[in-house]
């Protein structure tokens, strides 16, 4: 047997290997195609959707297949070349035995040549060694590729045959449940069906039964109907009858009852013509023959309507006959008070009730009817004006208000409702609603002078002293010797210090027979202001002997007599004007001036401080302070004092000079700069200013502002009293 060679064994293994791989493939195709038979067999329709996953899963099953095929081709590609070379290398290697032998035989290769040929034989050898190699190598490769996508393909068998399974064991689960269902829907079905037809069968049975019952329903509802209208009939004939009955009594007492009114009509009518021409006894005698004749324990419009008649004629009787009035409202009481009991819906039975009871001075029972009268007719102007005026006068403003609005409303001309809602807006202080009222009332009756007196007096209180007495003028326009217009006026132009023009008017007054009070020592004050201090003396007298315990007239006649210099007088009166009224702090300011003019200090300063707890913000106490606490050396009050007086008067050049004195004296020279600029900046020609705020500059070290302040003074006034003085200065300066 011939020994193989190592390249021989090398390639029988190879092919053995290709023919093992062939028969791998060959089982896996034989095992894949009895599969696929098999699945197709499944009993249960599967759903469109697993059907396209299961048909996905083969289409990717069948690329395996023919990339199998395509390996199967390759190897037996391999197998045909491996044969092709081995063949090959097996003419090489018998034809190089034969070139050999043919050399060795005739001894024609040298030792080079035989050398040369066993290399190339040898060369020869591993090139088809080399080749076979790779071939090889090749069909390792082709055999992993095949091993492995047998692998895969035997696993997507797996996956699709557990697939397979899982949606057929699906499909039959669905396709059970189905079945059951069905089965279940018929079972309902016929269930339904049967209790439907239990139902319909009951129903018909239902209604068999109620129509029995309704027919005989309807015969015993037929039957008692008819007994019903017989016996309605019945009692209609009976109420026809009785109606009749009572119609036929009814036009009887009617009959009567208006004869009884008609009787009563005429005997009022009579009574109120007798009571007309002040026969009283005869018109009572036929108002009481008129009460007989009243229908009995009837409440009547028309009753009510001849009681209150009769009531308004007695109630009109008294107010114009004084003899006999107590009887008269007597019976006219009795009579409005039937009238009210007959009817009490109507209003003016209430409001004749009202002005019965205000002459009987029965004020609660006025003050009710008439509330219940504008009650129940609430637009009667005169209703809620009298109502108005009883509100007022109960002190209850806001509840006068509202009447006295609505009775402007009810009659937008009536003007004493307008003058009486100014009277009550100004007792609530609403001076602005007043003024417009009165204004209102004016505008309906020009010559309406308490209006244009109270326009006047709102004016004056607001210290619209020019407004007040144009008004003022207007009503002694219509009224000259009206003494209110003429004493207010005159007032009015006091405080505007037109005092020559006020004595005028007071004394106008006084002509026109006022003796006031107010007048006398009003005129006193103007003419102390005007220097006629004797004649102010003999009107502060009069003021005085027709009210000597009043503490203004007391304060005024002190005034005067320290005018006539008359001091211990008045130092008494004003003492006596305290004692009347310890809170009237000018008498106080006075006292305390003339004891500081006089030297006693302690009790200036005793009056002057009581003074200044009254009124703190007042000007004069706040000057004398100053001045007192300037004498005391006490400079940090004097400064105070003066201040208030400077806020309360900043005009008042004198207090604002003593303020910067008052500044000089506590060594505060800043302060008094600032004061001496305040006073020229209001009055530049205060040339005593100039020169001693010249003097502060010079003291501050402020020579050129003192040497232009100094030369202007000169320049302004050149014949000033002081001015060698200032030229004396002005020289230091250079």
């Amino acid at each position: 047997m011939t020994n193989l060679t190592d390249f021989q064994k090398f390639l029988i293994g190879i092919l053995g290997g290709l023919l093992l791989a062939a028969i791998i493939i060959g089982c896996i195709f034989l095992f894949t195609s009895k599969k696929s038979g098999d699945t197709s067999q499944i009993a249960y329709e599967l759903d469109a959707e697993t059907k396209a996953k299961l048909e996905a899963e083969r289409e990717e099953l069948a690329l395996l297949e023919e990339k199998q095929r395509k390996i199967e081709a390759e190897i037996a590609a391999a197998k045909e070349e491996a044969a092709k070379e081995l063949a090959i290398i097996e003419q090489e290697r018998l034809k190089q035995a034969e070139e050999i032998n043919r050399s060795l035989e005739g001894n024609e290769l040298s030792e080079e040549e035989r050398k040369a040929a066993e290399e190339r034989k040898k060369q020869s050898e591993q090139e088809a060694l080399k080749r076979t190699e790779e071939i090889r190598k090749r069909q390792e490769e082709l055999i992993k590729e095949q091993k492995a996508l047998k692998e895969a393909e035997e696993k997507q068998k797996a996956e699709l045959a557990e697939k397979a399974a899982k949606a057929e064991a699906e499909a039959k689960r669905k396709a059970e449940e189905e079945e059951k269902r069905k089965q279940q829907e018929e079972a309902r079905r016929k269930k339904e069906a049967k209790r439907r037809a239990d139902a319909k069968k009951k129903a018909e049975e239902d209604a068999k039964r109620k129509a029995e019952e309704k027919r005989r329903a309807d015969a015993l509802a037929k039957k008692r109907a008819e007994e019903k209208r017989k016996s309605e009939a019945e009692a209609k004939r009976r109420a026809e009858e009785q109606r009749k009955a009572q119609i036929a009594a009814k036009q009887r007492a009617d009959a009567e009852i208006q004869k009884r009114l008609d009787d009563a009509k005429r005997l009022v009518k009579q009574g109120i013509a007798a009571i007309k021409t002040g026969k009283l006894n005869s018109g009572l005698s036929a108002f009481k023959d008129a009460d007989n004749k009243m229908p009995v324990n009837e409440k009547r419009k028309d009753s009510a309507k001849l009681y209150a008649e009769m009531a308004k004629a007695l109630n009109e009787y008294s107010e114009n006959k004084k003899a006999d009035s107590a009887k008269a409202v007597s019976n006219a009481e009795t009579y409005v008070k039937k009238s009210v009991k007959a009817d009490d819906t109507v209003a003016e039975p209430h409001y004749v009730y009202s002005q019965i009871a205000d002459k009987k001075k029965q004020s609660s029972t006025a003050l009710l009817e008439l509330e219940k009268a504008q009650a129940l007719d609430p637009n009667n102007y005169l209703y809620n004006y009298e109502l108005g005026k009883k509100y007022y006068k109960k002190k209850r403003y806001r509840d006068a208000k509202k009447a006295f609005e609505r009775s402007t409303k009810g009659n937008t001309r009536f003007e004493p409702a307008f003058f009486n809602l100014g009277m009550t807006c100004k007792k609530l202080r609403k001076e602005a609603d007043a003024f417009k009222a009165f204004e209102s009332a004016s505008k309906i009756k020009p010559d309406y002078v308490k209006a244009l007196l109270e326009m006047a007096r709102i004016c004056k209180k607001q210290r619209k002293f020019n407004k007040a007495i144009g008004y003022y003028k207007k009503a002694l326009g219509y009224e000259n010797t009206n003494i209110y217009a003429l004493r207010e006026m005159a007032q009015a132009y006091a405080e505007l210090g037109k005092y020559s023009t006020a004595e005028r008017y007071f004394k106008e007054s006084v002509a026109y027979g006022d003796d006031s009070v107010i007048t006398f020592y009003n005129l006193a004050t103007v003419q102390v202001e005007l220097g006629k201090n004797v004649i102010a003396l003999q009107n502060a007298e009069k003021a005085y002997k027709i009210n000597p315990n009043n503490d203004k007239v007391l304060y005024t006649y002190a005034l005067v007599l320290e005018k006539n210099n008359r001091k211990t007088e008045a130092i008494s009166y004003y003492t006596k004007a305290i004692e009347a009224n310890r809170k009237y702090a000018k008498p106080r300011i006075n006292l305390g001036r003339m004891y500081l003019d006089l030297g006693n200090t302690v009790k200036a300063e005793e009056n002057l401080l009581i003074a200044y707890s009254l009124e703190p913000k007042n000007f004069e106490v706040n000057t004398n302070l100053g001045k007192l606490y300037g004498l005391k050396n006490e400079y940090n009050k004097s400064i105070k004092h003066y201040s208030e007086a400077v806020k309360r008067n900043p005009r008042n050049i004198l207090a604002r000079q003593n303020l910067a004195l008052s500044y000089v004296a506590a060594d505060l020279k800043e302060n008094a700069v600032d004061a001496y600029e305040n006073i020229l900046k209001l009055d530049s020609k205060n040339w005593d200013s100039y020169y001693e705020l010249s003097k502060l500059y010079i003291s501050l070290n402020k020579k050129d502002k003192a040497k232009k302040l100094l030369e202007s003074l000169l320049q302004k006034k050149p014949n000033y009293s002081r001015s060698a003085e200032v030229k004396n200065i002005l020289s230091s300066l250079k």
